[in-house]
């Protein structure tokens, strides 16, 4: 049985979008930590399997939301992270059924000359 390919963190920054900059910086801070570093010449390997891990880091930064939330985030057991899940899929059509009042409200308090057409 073979060991996954691992993949040169420039190979890795390609294949993540992050730059090597941030990988080396989210591997000092334990974000993200490859699978190999070699003792000789500090040269990082990552495993394909770690691609998915890096994007959701990735997307979750690009919301901007702090390193320390996405550890927290990261770290937690898988099922948890479902009951997190499962609890975002309750509340958003909450959200969707809170956005339409206030569209209706809208339609309601604007002068007649400037109401768009109605889309329903």
């Amino acid at each position: 049985m073979s060991s996954p390919a691992l993949l040169a963190i420039g190979d890795f920054s390609r294949a993540t979008q992050l730059s090597v900059k941030m990988l080396r910086h989210y591997h000092q801070i334990g974000l993200l930590e490859p699978v190999d570093v070699d003792r000789a010449t500090g040269y990082r390997r990552y495993s394909i399997d770690q691609i998915s891990t890096a994007q959701i880091i990735r997307r979750f930064r690009a919301l901007e939301m702090p390193l320390d939330e996405i550890r927290t985030v990261m770290t937690t057991d898988i099922h948890r992270r479902n009951e997190l899940i499962n609890a975002q899929q309750r509340i958003d059509p909450e959200i969707g059924r809170s956005t339409h009042p206030r569209e209706q409200l809208w339609y309601v308090a604007a002068p007649a000359d400037r109401l768009p057409v109605d889309p329903v």
